[in-house]
């Protein structure tokens, strides 16, 4: 898991929290984010290979698209992920769109 300082940096774009809280729930591709978003795809793959890098999200390819989910956390990771996801909740119930 990405550290604590970058973790709240990518959760302060409203973008970014609601791909997030979208993969909490289920994989979904890049069509189907786009879809329920109604972002441009270069939007939505930019901000889902920033939280990639961050050690947020992973992917696995299926066909010819790629399903993107949260990623799995470690043993040691657990209590980091609980918190990061209870701050995740929060910022998402500060947001409209969600």
């Amino acid at each position: 898991m990405a550290s604590v300082l970058k973790s709240l940096s990518l959760i302060a774009d409203p973008t970014r929290v609601r791909l997030l809280l979208l993969l909490k729930q289920e994989e979904l591709s890049v069509a189907e984010l786009q879809e329920v978003l109604s972002l441009p795809q270069s939007n939505i793959s930019a901000q889902l290979a920033k939280l990639k890098s961050a050690g947020l999200v992973s992917d696995r390819r299926s066909g010819k698209n790629r399903l993107y989910q949260i990623d799995e956390p470690g043993a040691n990771d657990q209590p980091a992920r609980e918190h990061f996801l209870a701050l995740l909740e929060a910022a998402g119930a500060e947001l409209r769109e969600v």
